[in-house]
């Protein structure tokens, strides 16, 4: 195969991007259920405290150093990218407080899922506004899908620090759904442009050879 013919490698780490937002919350859920029998933790970081502990670390690193290679066109993809590599990259190394601990926590506990909290925020938040920048130079019905998972990422982060802030408890895996569908939504953002970025590349490619 001539290297023109070959998917250009910022296509191939978008599908990854995106392949590893929508796959670690369902190898993670399936994974807990078919290895423990035990129902989901209340959050995706709670996964920190199961037998799917190493997938945890390792998709979420994985993923981190994905949006870390990734070239942003311009200085601030690059900053979003970047903060939200980073930001991935410490939530899985600052493990979020022992769902039991209580007042027993210790204060090394407690700086620490302090961090968590925060990148745990800012990951998201990041992700959303890569959605909307990959919007951009977009035709209309490729646009509206990027719009529609910035929307879906900003909205569940946002119920998501709602009902942890206030303890809502219509249901125990509230934040660990709104957590899911955020990153279900920020891999079909970037599985949705690398999919036109090949669709691009294949057009010129044929243009080349007329």
């Amino acid at each position: 195969m001539r290297n023109r013919d070959r998917p250009l490698p910022d296509t191939v780490l978008h599908r990854l991007i995106g392949a590893l937002c929508i796959s670690l919350p369902l190898v993670l859920t399936i994974g807990s259920l078919v290895r423990a029998g035990t129902a989901p933790p209340g959050s995706l970081s709670g996964y920190y405290y199961t037998d799917m502990r190493g997938f945890f670390i390792g998709g979420l690193c994985a993923l981190g150093a994905s949006l870390l290679a990734r070239r942003g066109h311009g200085r601030l993809d690059t900053v979003i990218t970047v903060g939200a590599g980073a930001s991935l990259i410490m939530v899985a190394l600052c493990p979020t407080r022992p769902l039991a601990g209580g007042s027993h926590l210790t204060e090394r506990q407690n700086v620490v899922g302090n961090l968590h909290d925060l990148f745990a925020i800012i990951a998201p938040l990041a992700l959303g506004m890569m959605a909307l920048r990959l919007a951009r130079a977009r035709r209309r019905p490729e646009a509206a899908i990027h719009h529609a998972c910035a929307a879906t990422i900003f909205a569940c982060t946002l119920f998501g620090i709602i009902s942890s802030s206030i303890s809502i408890n219509v249901n125990h895996c509230t934040l660990l759904i709104c957590e899911v569908l955020a990153m279900l939504a920020s891999g079909t953002s970037w599985l949705t442009c690398a999919g036109s970025m090949h669709v691009t590349h294949r057009r010129m490619r044929q243009e080349a050879n007329a």
